[in-house]
């Protein structure tokens, strides 16, 4: 709802909600909604890096090993199961 207030700083933020010339009580929500959507925001890009890098480290060494079939199917004049040669 207030994707634009997001990538403001929160002085930037309070200048805008002044300018529009809100009730302080309202000014004052919306400065916390989007203060909690940045947080909710920040988390989840946190979680989604945290995740992607432990994905990787289980799945780095297997694709290692599937490369290493392929060249040695090649090699040996096979053809592999996905149909790469």
């Amino acid at each position: 709802m207030y994707e634009t207030y997001i990538k403001l700083t929160p002085n930037e933020l309070h200048n805008r909600l002044l300018e529009r010339k809100l009730h302080p009580a309202e000014i004052e929500r919306i400065k916390a909604e989007v203060a909690d959507l940045k947080e909710t925001l920040r988390v989840t890009r946190i979680t989604r890096t945290q995740r992607k890098a432990e994905w990787d480290k289980v799945l780095q060494p297997l694709r290692y090993e599937i490369n290493n079939a392929r060249v040695g199917m090649r090699y040996g004049g096979e053809i592999s199961p996905q149909g790469h040669q």
